[in-house]
């Protein structure tokens, strides 16, 4: 992929969206305030075997999109299940919307290629919920018995002190010699 840079030698903005979009495998969709695609990354383009498809209405691309109605309502969609060529998917849809508060236009991604990617993921962090408080007993437990034992042994201790007459044993605060 060339990327002319501008007069010193950067790329610009969307070049470097470009680049980003396209080395780090997401699937990324962006329309203007018509529905129309003005960007859409390489991954995505893959997934969905698109061609032409710069200026071609949302709806004519990704089927089951929601990313047009993202522009009336100017409201995010965070995570919810889109079915995509057979794969339930986790997408996100955002409005863009400039410091003067026009909708410029949206974003889509997709969170997860496959819905059961989500469902495995929370499965294994529950799972890791279940040992953390298990082992959470545990230490809880040792930590109670050790104590028991030291209750037990400095009780003995104080008992055999005070049976011997040993007043520093008695009450270590108290004793002068102790401290």
């Amino acid at each position: 992929m060339n990327h002319p840079h501008n007069q010193h030698g950067l790329l610009t903005h969307s070049e470097i969206l470009d680049i980003l979009l396209d080395t780090t495998d997401e699937m990324v969709v962006i329309i203007d305030s018509h529905g129309c695609i003005v960007m859409l990354s390489k991954s995505y383009k893959n997934f969905l075997q698109a061609k032409d498809y710069f200026g071609r209405h949302i709806t004519e691309v990704i089927e089951n999109t929601r990313l047009h109605h993202i522009l009336e309502t100017k409201t995010s969609e965070i995570g919810t299940i889109q079915e995509i060529n057979g794969n339930n998917m986790v997408a996100s849809r955002i409005p863009i919307i400039d410091k003067n508060k026009r909708l410029l236009g949206a974003v889509g991604k997709v969170i997860f290629k496959d819905a059961k990617e989500l469902y495995s993921m929370a499965q294994k962090v529950s799972r890791l919920e279940r040992e953390v408080d298990y082992y959470k007993n545990v230490l809880g437990q040792e930590l109670n018995s050790s104590f028991s034992l030291i209750k037990s042994a400095a009780i003995r201790l104080i008992s055999k002190g005070q049976a011997d007459g040993d007043a520093c044993l008695k009450n270590r605060l108290e004793c002068s010699d102790c401290r």
